[in-house]
């Protein structure tokens, strides 16, 4: 740049710089002017589509008012279609309906409020069509609300007739349940629920019904007497059903009349079937057996065919036979189901005899109109064996509340109040089976000690009260003598096989049992063991006891007019004279306890092997044998002397088992892998340990062993330590292996070596082969030739094993 142009230059530099700051300024004012720009287009878009959303929706609702002014006169039609039908205008109905689908149907059916109307004209069009058939149909309505109370008067006939205040018992607590709806008892029933239930404990408990409680119901008889002539005829009058007929007849729709009237009593008997499911359960009643729910559905099966069997005789072709056998068939199979499904959900055997007992009246009342029950009477042979299963739940649970309180010592009774808790109703010849310790059993003696503890006899007593309650399910069923018995039998052995073998096991099984609990436990199994023989007496004496009472009483179990029939016992592999399995299922759970106690014995000793510490480095020996061998012998000791009232064989298989073990154990800490060196110490000491082994196994801790028996568990011990004690030992060793003669007959060669080379590892200073050599190369020599020498013996006996 010349120097003509540097001072313009340098002006305009100097100008541009002035200008700087107001072009700053000018940017700063166009930014803010095109934020506020941006914003006030934002604020107009917003409003447009705000504008445009509000015109959408008041096109919209004028677009509906017009759609609704429209349908104005359609919905005041149906509007007045509605009312008329409230105000049973049935024929200016059906004028207004017609109307109504001519003129506005094929309008509406596009919109989709107008889609429910639509639906209800063809069950408008129906419900005028029924109320043309009103006398009908208030017929039915009453014969609904009264079925119930018809089958109840009928059941109560049936007991009438066979004076059998027993099940009329069962009854008495349904009276006026079904004078509204059929299904819900009246709360103003004359008897409580309170009596019912009295009622009803004295019977299932005791089995029979008291002179005092009949007395104190003698109001209940009253009614019986006063009901007996009731019929259906009596609750029901049945001349709109007859005049109804007679006018569709006249009208050529008696086809249509007949199909509308048993179509509605199928319906009904549908609903009686379904009554358990249409009443609401409480949340105390859910999944539990309802017994007047069952009582009630009962009553309406009844009451139903009573009244179709009324009208097969009167109605001149309404009903026919082939009808009511084809409802009876398929009313028979839906109760089934449904007394299936109820078993299931009886919790105890007082509902399952419940059931039972209302069954058979119900056979009673209905065989008495023609029905055929035998499928009922199968029913019961099924529920027979329900009932047990219900049973063997229940004693399960008692067997372990019986277990969870014993103690598990030797039961001591300490005054007569405590005896009669476990030996109440026990004859004097069951006593004979629990004979206390000092056999003061028949005198009153106190205090009494047992050899068993508190289960059995309150496990004896449970099986018994078992058997009465089997009993009675079964005394009704019209079974012989020898039925009910194999009967009892079987679901006697099921008990025992089953319920209390498992109890048993799992009592057995718990892991916080201990050696004197499993003692004690396989005590009691003896005893209960020679109890088989008590129950199967009780059985047959039950039996026959209970037969001559029935004998000798009016009731309705022995009347002779009453329904014969014969539930079929299914063949059995044995005899009803065949013995109980009881001795063998304690036979087994004796030695599955035994089992225990020998396992239990080998993990205390397997306890205390795991407090041995030792020094396989020990210099010399302290001279006493170790702590913990000295703690082993007087478990051992303390533990057999325990054993006194076991069999003699338990206790000696149990110490030979324990002897056993402790061998095996104590060659486990020779041969310990991880143990490399060994001194003679150690060897010393092992050796004063094995002595006290040895002498506990000779001191006869269970009496009438073979002499040497338990030492011999020691022999192989006793012969190892012997050769690495001994000095001059090792020649012997080998010059007599083989020989049956042999002083170490029982040293495996391969133990020798392991033991040897361990010592000779752990030989650094003084050992015992200082005294068998003069100076180290003998000795070195000697060493060699014990090793070479255990060496080829464990070749050749492995060349003899292949061999």
């Amino acid at each position: 740049m010349c120097n003509c142009h540097y001072q313009g230059f340098v002006d305009c530099i100097h100008e541009l710089l002035k200008v700087r700051p107001q072009a700053q300024d000018l940017k700063s004012e166009i930014l803010q002017i095109n934020q506020e720009l941006s914003t006030s287009i934002d604020n107009i878009q917003r409003k447009a589509d705000e504008l445009i959303k509000y015109r959408r929706i008041l096109c919209n609702t004028k677009t509906a008012i017009e759609f609704l002014q429209e349908c104005l006169p359609m919905l005041e039609t149906f509007s007045k279609l509605n009312q008329q039908m409230d105000e049973k205008k049935y024929y200016s109905a059906l004028k207004t309906l017609e109307q109504f689908e001519r003129l506005y149907m094929p309008k509406i059916k596009r919109y989709r409020f107008a889609q429910s109307m639509c639906l209800k004209v063809p069950k408008i069009r129906e419900t005028i069509k029924k109320e043309s058939m009103k006398d009908l149909k208030d017929f039915l309505e009453n014969i609904r609300q009264k079925t119930f109370k018809i089958g109840e008067i009928a059941m109560k006939n049936t007991a009438f007739r066979f004076k059998s205040k027993e099940f009329a018992l069962l009854l008495i607590n349904s009276d006026n349940h079904s004078n509204s709806s059929g299904h819900k008892s009246d709360k103003n029933t004359p008897i409580s629920n309170r009596s019912e239930r009295k009622i009803s404990s004295d019977l299932f408990e005791n089995g029979h019904i008291d002179s005092e409680i009949i007395d104190q119901n003698s109001d209940d008889d009253d009614y019986l007497l006063v009901q007996e002539d009731l019929s259906a005829t009596d609750l029901v009058d049945f001349s709109p059903v007859y005049r109804c007929l007679h006018i569709f007849g006249c009208l050529g729709a008696r086809n249509q009349f007949e199909s509308y009237y048993l179509q509605q009593r199928k319906q009904q008997a549908r609903l009686i079937l379904q009554s358990f499911t249409l009443q609401s359960p409480t949340p105390n009643t859910l999944n539990t057996f309802n017994r007047d729910n069952f009582r009630n559905y009962l009553f309406g099966v009844v009451g139903f065919f009573v009244i179709e069997d009324h009208l097969l005789n009167t109605s001149n072709g309404l009903v026919t036979k082939e009808y009511l056998n084809e409802n009876w068939n398929d009313v028979i199979k839906s109760l089934t189901e449904s007394v299936h499904l109820q078993a299931q959900l009886c919790h105890d055997s007082q509902q399952m005899l419940f059931m039972k007992n209302l069954l058979l009246l119900f056979c009673e009342t209905t065989n008495n109109y023609g029905y055929s029950v035998e499928s009922i009477l199968k029913l019961l042979v099924e529920l027979r064996q329900l009932n047990t299963d219900i049973l063997l739940n229940q004693w399960s649970l008692i067997f372990k509340k019986i277990f969870d309180s014993d103690n598990y010592h030797p039961l001591i009774v300490k005054n007569q109040k405590e005896f009669d808790e476990y030996f109440h109703g026990l004859k004097s010849d069951e006593m004979e089976m629990f004979k206390d310790i000092d056999n003061t059993i028949h005198r009153e003696i106190f205090p009494k000690r047992f050899a068993f503890s508190s289960f059995v006899p309150l496990i004896y007593r449970k099986v018994k009260e078992f058997i009465l309650v089997c009993l009675r399910f079964i005394e009704d069923l019209n079974l012989n003598s020898s039925d009910k018995e194999d009967t009892v039998r079987k679901s006697t052995n099921q008990l025992l096989t089953r319920t209390l073998s498992d109890s048993l096991s799992s009592l057995i099984k718990k892991p916080n049992l201990g050696l004197l609990q499993l003692i004690q436990i396989s005590i009691n199994t003896n005893y209960l063991e020679e109890s088989s023989l008590s129950l199967e007496t009780f059985i047959s004496e039950s039996i026959h006891r209970k037969q001559s009472t029935n004998i000798q009483t009016d009731s309705f179990t022995s009347s002779s007019s009453r329904l014969k029939y014969s539930l079929s016992i299914e063949p059995s592999s044995q005899s009803h004279l065949a013995r109980l399995q009881g001795r063998a299922i304690f036979k087994d759970s004796r030695s599955e306890a035994e089992s225990q106690i020998y396992i239990q014995l080998n993990n205390k000793i397997e306890e205390i092997f795991s407090l041995a510490v030792y020094d396989y480095m020990l210099a010399d020996s302290p001279g006493k044998a170790s702590s913990y061998i000295l703690d082993l012998m007087a478990f051992l000791k303390s533990t057999f002397e325990a054993f006194t009232n076991l069999p003699l064989k338990v206790a000696q298989t149990a110490c030979l088992s324990a002897c056993k073990f402790i061998s095996s154990r104590l060659l486990n800490v020779l041969l310990e892998d991880e143990v490399k060196t060994i001194s003679h110490g150690f060897l010393q000491q092992f050796n004063l340990d094995l002595m006290q082994c040895e002498m506990f196994a000779g001191s006869e801790p269970v009496k009438d062993f073979e002499e040497g028996a338990l030492q011999s568990c020691f022999a192989e011990l006793r012969q190892t330590m012997d050769l690495f004690i001994e000095f001059d030992s090792w020649s012997t060793y080998f010059a007599e292996y083989g020989k049956n003669e042999s002083r170490y007959l029982r040293v495996n060669p391969q133990t020798a070596l392991i033991l040897f080379e361990k010592l000779v590892r752990g030989d650094n200073k003084k050992t015992i082969f200082s005294a068998l050599s003069k100076n180290e190369r003998d000795k070195k020599n000697k060493i060699d030739t014990i090793s070479k020498k255990l060496k080829q013996l464990i070749a050749n006996n492995n060349n003899s094993a292949n061999n």
